[in-house]
């Protein structure tokens, strides 16, 4: 199965031709191409250098041109890099979470208690086809429990959440260790 996306990047945020004449199963969004981690696995390591110029809007701009998107129900899917290391990562999604059906593909980098505080968990927890929170374990970066304190921060505080991961012969026993923990905090 392939999926198409169609990205709305950091760069000329008013594209020449209409980005949503294309039928997709999402429109990913890039906030932000930063992380804090350089994973082995990262798609990121192979375009460095052509991510590093580009600059990041304000907040107020990603709002204006994301409230006027007319999907037709299609999610937005916020990826990035980290796009919870956008300065202003909460209060777009407070303010576009009623507009569009929105979808958060993290790592868990930024500062899981500043969302808990800033943004109603029920206006994204609407969709009940659509997890609003993917979050991504990184073996590499994060332990097990390091990372289920911060996914169970999000799910106290009312966010639906799936915890997703990658994984090889040599992360099995940290996949199986997290997979435990995920079971034992009501996160499985």
């Amino acid at each position: 199965m392939s999926f198409r996306s169609q990205e709305v990047v950091a760069e000329g945020i008013r594209p020449a031709a209409n980005p949503l004449s294309v039928r997709a199963h999402y429109y990913g969004v890039f906030l932000s191409f930063r992380c804090p981690y350089a994973c082995s696995f990262c798609v990121r390591k192979f375009h460095m250098d052509r991510l590093a110029r580009y600059e990041e809007l304000p907040g107020n701009r990603w709002i204006d041109y994301l409230s006027s998107l007319e999907t037709g129900g299609v999610p937005l899917v916020f990826q990035g890099g980290e796009p919870g290391l956008h300065r202003d990562f909460t209060d777009i999604i407070q303010f576009i979470s009623p507009l569009q059906r929105i979808q958060i593909i993290t790592n868990l980098a930024f500062d899981v208690r500043k969302m808990a505080r800033t943004v109603e968990p029920s206006l994204m927890n609407r969709d009940s086809d659509l997890v609003p929170i993917l979050a991504c374990f990184h073996p590499e970066v994060f332990t097990p429990q390091e990372f289920v304190e911060r996914a169970f921060y999000l799910h106290a505080a009312g966010f639906r959440l799936r915890i997703v991961g990658f994984t090889d012969p040599t992360r099995n026993r940290t996949m199986e260790e997290m997979a435990a923990l995920c079971r034992e905090n009501g996160l499985a």
